[in-house]
């Protein structure tokens, strides 16, 4: 018999910057959810009976599909529970945009955390 053993060690940094967001949202008092309709988007939370801010987070948003894809799951959040700003959390990246009647604010991780 032969047995054969493999280890995967790839680093899946996106994860780890979710986890790392989540985390800190929970340090915060946030009560934390994840919104899945249309789209997905990693954390809508929830202040009261009512959702009052969306969070995606999304290691690099340099690929055009990822920046869609990010995008479309945050708008699709905003507009189910009625809110007009959206924040996208990355390793690097640092923008604002206006995605039809949306504000969303692009930026950091590590400037979020100083926040």
């Amino acid at each position: 018999m032969v047995l054969k053993l493999g280890f995967s060690f790839t680093e899946n940094k996106g994860r780890l910057l979710e986890n790392m967001v989540f985390v800190e949202l929970k340090r915060r008092g946030h009560e934390v959810y994840y919104h899945q309709n249309k789209g997905e988007c990693d954390f809508v939370i929830r202040n009261g009976m009512s959702i009052n801010q969306a969070i995606q987070v999304c290691y690099s948003f340099e690929n055009e599909l990822t920046k869609k894809r990010e995008i479309d799951g945050l708008t699709d959040a905003l507009k189910t529970y009625n809110l007009k700003e959206g924040l996208i959390l990355t390793a690097d990246s640092e923008e604002e945009l206006q995605v039809k009647d949306f504000y969303i604010k692009i930026i950091p991780v590590w400037k979020w955390l100083l926040d």
